[in-house]
């Protein structure tokens, strides 16, 4: 569920590590920046090339020292990065270091668009509410449908399963019943209820 939403969702994120190289980024990453994802994951670009301004790329690197360091588990800057076609897109990046302490595996970012303004804000909201309503929504299985569904699927299983319930609540009267059915099945007659 959790990979789906991120897939989705319309605002940019990626993840990637301290020296730049980008580990996966979802589709929105690839249409603020024009790249493919076969682009940005295969080495050809890493993030430090897209950050255009040689002031943000310092500012980045020593925010970037502090998290390393263990000092911050995130930060914010205000950057511009240049997409595929040249064109300079301002962002606000917010980069997240994970795990919160010790060594750092891996940097989860996320981008927010300054140029698209409020028509990108409305998007982006409009976008967590859908996605929100289908998780909300979306069909769950009670204990009881599973336990059907296991129930088709394992008819043997569930039948004996029934009958030892079935013996250990009604007794004798479950054993002389099953008796009844099985020889019913044989050809023979069933002797008389007293």
């Amino acid at each position: 569920m959790l990979h789906g939403w991120l897939e989705k969702t319309s605002i940019p994120l990626y993840a990637g590590k301290p020296d730049g190289e980008i580990l996966w980024c979802n589709t929105a990453f690839e249409s603020l920046t024009g790249y493919t994802q076969y682009e940005l994951l295969n080495g050809r670009r890493d993030w430090n090339e897209l950050t255009s301004c040689p002031e943000d790329k310092e500012a980045d690197s020593e925010s970037l020292s502090q998290v390393m360091l263990g000092l911050r588990e995130s930060y914010r800057i205000n950057k511009s990065i240049r997409a595929k076609d040249g064109i300079e897109i301002n962002v606000i990046s917010h980069t997240v270091r994970y795990p919160n302490t010790g060594e750092l595996e891996v940097l989860l970012c996320s981008l927010q668009p300054l140029n698209a303004g409020s028509r990108y804000q409305t998007e982006t909201i409009s976008d967590v509410h859908r996605l929100l309503i289908e998780m909300a929504t979306r069909d769950r299985l009670t204990l009881m449908d599973r336990l059907w569904n296991w129930a088709i699927e394992n008819q043997w299983k569930a039948g004996l399963i029934g009958c030892v319930a079935l013996a250990f609540f009604l007794g004798e009267d479950f054993l002389y019943a099953l008796r009844s059915v099985l020889e019913v099945f044989r050809g023979m007659p069933s002797p008389p209820v007293d």
